[in-house]
C-alpha cells in the first residue's frame, strides 16, 4: 500500500494554494505571509508542504536560516 503522507517543495505556481492554506489563521501566519509578499516563493524563501496531496497538514517556510511551521 502506498504511503499517502508526502512532503514536497512548493514553487511560485503554488502561491495561491499556500495563501489559501495560511488564510485560516492570519495572526499566526503573519510572518509567512510577509516573507512571501516581500521575497516570493523562490530563493531566499523555500516553502515545503506536508500531508496528502489533496489536503496539506502543515507547511514550513524557510528564509535563510530561519524557519516557520
Amino acid at each position: 500500500m502506498r504511503n499517502q503522507f508526502m512532503h514536497r517543495l512548493c514553487s511560485e505556481k503554488d502561491r495561491g494554494r499556500i495563501l489559501s492554506y495560511i488564510s485560516f489563521e492570519p495572526e499566526v501566519n503573519l510572518y509567512i505571509l510577509g516573507d512571501i509578499e516581500a521575497h516570493g516563493i523562490e530563493y531566499p524563501v523555500t516553502v515545503a508542504a506536508f500531508g496528502p496531496e489533496d489536503g496539506w497538514e502543515a507547511i514550513v517556510l524557510g528564509l535563510f536560516n530561519n524557519f516557520v511551521v
